[in-house]
């Protein structure tokens, strides 16, 4: 009974840890494929069904720097939709985009934004926010229309 017992002790750990290996790892990218922002970023795109909208300007505050001096950032934001019937439920959701982006926009610092991969940093964090919001809604990207640093 005891030698039963520990055999079977010995399969389960196998099959979790196994589990965990694979979960944890890039196999699960293998065995799980799930579109994301990216694979719906690659896709081919008909260029009839493209559709744009244009968030609110924005003007925040940026985090102090260590010399405690403050800057502004005054941006403007295009959403590219997957389907232009995805218009209305965006643009019903739009205060919470705005706070979303305002908030997460706040807590950064003149020095997250230097060069072109912090640029894409920012992007791709809106983007991630944007995403959250408008479930089960996709958006292709976010285009900077304006983005202005003081």
């Amino acid at each position: 009974m005891n030698k039963i017992l520990v055999a079977l002790s010995g399969i389960m750990f196998l099959m979790i840890s196994s589990g965990v290996v694979v979960f944890f790892t890039p196999l699960k990218d293998h065995f799980f494929h799930q579109k994301n922002s990216e694979d719906i970023a690659e896709q081919p795109v008909n260029v009839l069904e493209i559709s744009f909208l244009q968030l609110p300007e924005m003007i925040i505050n940026l985090r102090q720097n260590a010399k405690g001096k403050s800057n502004i950032l005054k941006a403007t934001f295009i959403l590219e939709l997957i389907s232009p019937k995805d218009k209305d439920v965006i643009e019903h959701l739009k205060p919470i985009i705005s706070d979303q982006l305002q908030t997460y926009l706040r807590e950064l610092k003149i020095e997250d934004l230097e060069g072109a991969s912090g640029i894409e940093k920012v992007r791709h964090e809106l983007k991630t926010r944007v995403s959250s919001v408008i479930i089960p809604v996709k958006i292709r990207n976010i285009l900077f229309k304006e983005f202005l640093v003081q």
